[in-house]
């Protein structure tokens, strides 16, 4: 301990030392959401922790989500979320996924002779809407199988199949 007059007795060398400031750590979780085939994506939400900013420090942009329009999950990505250099921003992507539009479709009653080939099998939408301008469907109705005179099932054959993206 130095007291008055005593730093005449000692030479002092002052080594500057350094005191590094480091990124503030910030974890960002994504909502999970969804939207119906068809539909606009809505908002990416998130949450975090408001005591992890500093003062006035605010996030800028969005978070996006991996490519795609079909039925299906996609992963919720940091798109162009940012918030100044003074942070190491790590995003939890959330998940998010695409459900199969609800529609209806109704099979149009058709007859035949016996012992000719079967009509063309039709049908028109009764119940919720195609998306993206669609304005039918991929594939063939079919019928339960038979020949003789009667009255048999039109079923939904290969539409189903080929249309993932509806829930028939």
């Amino acid at each position: 301990v130095f007291s008055p007059g005593s730093a005449d007795n000692y030479n002092i060398t002052i080594v500057s030392g350094q005191l590094e400031i480091q990124r503030r750590s910030l974890y960002v979780q994504a909502d999970n959401l969804s939207k119906t085939f068809g539909d606009d994506d809505p908002t990416f939400t998130y949450s975090y922790d408001p005591a992890d900013l500093v003062g006035s420090d605010s996030f800028g942009g969005s978070l996006s989500r991996d490519a795609g329009e079909d039925f299906g999950t996609y992963a919720i990505t940091l798109g162009d979320l940012s918030v100044s250099d003074n942070y190491d921003l790590t995003v939890d992507g959330g998940t998010f996924t695409i459900n199969r539009r609800a529609i209806t479709i109704t099979a149009d009653h058709q007859t035949k002779v016996y012992g000719d080939p079967d009509p063309a099998f039709t049908w028109s939408l009764t119940s919720g809407s195609y998306a993206f301008g669609q304005t039918t469907l991929n594939g063939n109705l079919s019928r339960d199988a038979g020949s003789n005179v009667g009255t048999y099932t039109i079923t939904l054959g290969e539409i189903e199949g080929y249309n993932p993206n509806y829930d028939i």
